[in-house]
This record gives C-alpha cells, sequence and structure tokens, in this order.
C-alpha cells in the first residue's frame, strides 16, 4: 500500500500553519499547492478565499486514488474583505 498521498487543492494556493512532517519540504510558513500527507499526519494550513471564492476541486495525486473515489469539490465562500488572518504576524515574521 501507499503510505502517503500527494494532496492538490486546485485554485487557491495554502500556507502550512502546522506540520507533523519531520522532513524539511513541508514546514510551517511554506507555501504549496500539494502536501505530501502519510497516515497519521495532520497538518493545518490556511489560505485567501476572497480573491478565488467558488467551487474548487481537492484531490490526492495518485491516478488510481483520485478515481477511486478520493477526490472531493467543495464551495469556498469570501468573509467579505478580510484577507489577513488575526495570527498570521505569529508565522510571518
Amino acid at each position: 500500500g501507499v503510505n502517503a498521498h500527494p494532496f492538490h487543492m486546485h485554485v487557491n494556493p495554502y500556507q502550512i500553519q502546522a506540520s507533523g512532517s519531520n522532513d524539511n519540504w513541508f514546514q510551517a510558513g511554506d507555501w504549496h499547492d500539494t502536501l505530501l500527507v502519510s497516515q497519521g499526519n495532520a497538518m493545518t494550513v490556511r489560505f485567501i478565499a476572497d480573491q478565488f471564492p467558488g467551487k474548487v476541486v481537492l484531490h490526492c495525486h495518485i491516478l488510481e486514488h483520485e478515481d477511486q473515489g478520493m477526490m472531493a469539490v467543495t464551495n469556498v465562500q469570501s468573509n467579505g474583505g478580510v484577507t489577513t488572518w488575526a495570527k498570521a504576524t505569529n508565522i510571518d515574521s
């Protein structure tokens, strides 16, 4: 079996807030559009929804997994113009 899934979200890149990863590639503060998510490893991300609200596709980049249902569509909604997360300075500083 596969021990990790390259998980991708279309349209909105996201910034890692917290990562259980032990590598140097997926660290808090980094921006990505694909994460390598391993079993039992949770990640917290943030993204700016105001720039591209609407339907967004999320899926595993392993084609067989995507074809078997590891794919979703979600509706990202704008919050009316607030594009800075209140705790952003903790990561960006």
